[in-house]
Parts: structure tokens; C-alpha cells; sequence
């Protein structure tokens, strides 16, 4: 009696594996392309870009990020720097998601007179600060925390302000 040769049952098996892992890829690629929506806008404030898909939407903003709308003063003579950091959002199809916006300033006041400042009109905040070290301010209150960072360098300070969160908060 002849034995079988076990090769061309291997081969087939691989090959068969390889064309559904190929038609399961073109099947994945074609539903992104006709779910997947990507558009772009210009404005004054500059690009955003919105990336919708089926799970749900990611928002990008070149400089959407107002300090202002979330609570956060900004410091009186503070010069904002650029254009900051994009303004990121994302937004799940259940209505629930999550934002992170960050934008600077400048000035050349001191860090204690900034400091001073905030520490008067944000008293629920929490303060640190350790020696040769930057000042930084948090407080988080309905689902999102916003966070403001003050150092000096070359003769001027810097201040971040950022919030991240819920989505709906920002």
C-alpha cells in the first residue's frame, strides 16, 4: 500500500486560509470606504477637520479652544502664543465621548504675580509647587478637569491652560 502525501492537503489549507483572510480585508476596506466620512473646513479661526464613522464622529479644531468657555480666566495683558494646540473632541453614536483643548500664553509678569492672580479668582482650584519646579492649578468638577501650568523662562512666563473631559463639558 502507497501512503498519501500530506503536502498538497497542507498547500490547499493555505491557500484557502490566504483568500479568506484577503476577501475578509477587501470586505473590511470596502465597508470603511462607504462608512467612513472624512471633510475639512477653512475659517477665520483656522482648519478643522471632522471624521465621522460608524462608531462615532472625531472633531479636530486648529484653534477652537476659548479658556473662557470652560471656566478658566485668562491672566489680563497675557498674549496668546500661535495658535495653541488643536481643540480634539470625540463623540461616541450614544451621545457619550471626550475632549482634550489646550492653549498658552505669555507674559512678563512674574510667576508669583500670575500665580496671585489665579489663586483670587479660581479659589476652589488646587494649588502646587515645588522648588524649581513649575506652578500647576487643577480642578475637576462635572466630569472633566481643567489644569493651569505656570513656569518662567528667559525673562517670561508662561501659562498653559487645558481642560479634558466629557465632550459636552468642553
Amino acid at each position: 500500500m502507497r501512503r498519501r502525501s500530506q503536502r498538497g492537503g497542507i498547500i490547499g489549507k493555505l491557500l484557502v486560509g490566504l483568500l479568506i483572510g484577503l476577501t475578509a480585508c477587501l470586505l473590511a476596506a470596502f465597508y470603511i470606504a462607504q462608512n467612513v466620512h472624512i471633510s475639512t473646513q477653512q475659517t477665520s479661526e483656522g482648519d478643522s477637520l471632522r471624521v465621522e464613522t460608524p462608531a462615532g464622529s472625531v472633531h479636530v479644531r486648529e484653534n477652537g479652544f476659548s479658556p473662557e468657555s470652560v471656566g478658566i480666566p485668562v491672566y489680563p495683558g497675557a498674549v496668546r502664543m500661535g495658535k495653541g494646540a488643536p481643540a480634539f473632541e470625540f463623540e461616541s453614536d450614544e451621545g457619550r465621548g471626550f475632549s482634550y483643548v489646550v492653549a498658552q500664553y505669555e507674559t512678563p509678569d512674574s510667576v508669583a504675580e500670575v500665580r496671585d492672580f489665579y489663586r483670587k479668582t479660581s479659589p476652589h482650584w488646587i494649588f502646587s509647587n515645588e522648588e524649581d519646579r513649575a506652578t500647576r492649578a487643577e480642578y475637576s468638577a462635572h466630569g472633566y478637569k481643567r489644569v493651569i501650568v505656570l513656569h518662567r523662562e528667559n525673562g517670561r512666563t508662561y501659562i498653559v491652560l487645558a481642560s479634558t473631559g466629557e465632550a459636552a463639558a468642553n
